[in-house]
């Protein structure tokens, strides 16, 4: 079975309501999604391929993930 091929990775810096639209646009064109959001149940974690529960303002994680 062949895995996905895919454009680019996007980092989505927070996966609240307002970023899910921007989340699956992108999957739609075929970039592979990372979010991050310090909230563990962040709305938009489930439409990203990737998520990582840490603060958006520890920049030095957010840095590293990038």
């Amino acid at each position: 079975m062949r895995s996905k091929s895919y454009k680019d990775k996007l980092l989505v810096i927070g996966c609240g309501y307002e970023q899910i639209d921007a989340i699956s646009i992108a999957n739609k064109k075929g970039y592979y999604t990372i979010g991050v959001d310090k909230n563990c149940n962040a709305p938009g974690k489930k439409f990203c391929n990737r998520f990582y529960n840490i603060d958006i303002k520890d920049q030095k994680k957010v840095l590293q993930i990038a």
